[in-house]
C-alpha cells in the first residue's frame, strides 16, 4: 500500500517534563502531537479510499519512506526522528504494532514540494 502525507513531516520531538503541584509531568510537544493527528487522519482516509486492510499482528512489514523537504529549510531534521514519527503514526492504522516492522529504507529529498511518501508491504 502507498500513502502520501502532504506537508513537511515533523520529526518526533523528545518528551518534555514540567512540574505541576510538585510532581514531574511528561508531555509530547504540541508540534509533534499536531502533526501526528493530521497524519493519522490522512492515513486512515487513504486506507479507506483504497480499500486497504491493516496488516495483522505477527506478519512482518517492510516500509519505504521518502521525506520530501522544502529547499528553503535551514535545519534539516534527523532521519531517525522522522522515521519514529511515521512509525508511531501508522501503528494501529496500517499494521498492529511497530514491532512488526523488520525492514526500513528512508531517504530525505531536498528541494521539492514538502510531503512524505510511504510504501508499506507485508514481507
Amino acid at each position: 500500500m502507498e500513502l502520501i502525507i502532504p506537508g513537511a513531516c515533523v520529526p518526533k520531538g523528545r518528551p518534555r517534563v514540567t512540574f505541576q503541584h510538585g510532581k514531574a509531568v511528561a508531555y509530547t510537544p504540541a508540534r509533534t502531537r499536531d502533526y501526528a493527528k493530521l497524519a493519522k487522519i490522512v492515513a486512515i482516509s487513504q486506507m479507506n479510499e483504497e480499500g486497504h486492510k491493516i496488516i495483522p499482528k505477527g506478519k512482518p512489514v517492510r516500509i519505504l519512506m521518502e521525506f520530501y523537504l522544502n529547499r528553503k529549510i535551514t535545519a534539516i531534521p534527523d532521519i531517525d526522528n522522522l522515521q519514529k514519527q511515521i512509525l508511531d503514526v501508522l501503528k494501529g492504522i496500517c499494521y498492529e504494532n511497530d514491532s512488526q516492522v523488520t525492514e526500513v529504507l528512508s531517504r530525505k529529498i531536498k528541494g521539492s514540494l514538502p510531503m512524505t511518501k510511504i510504501l508499506i508491504e507485508e514481507v
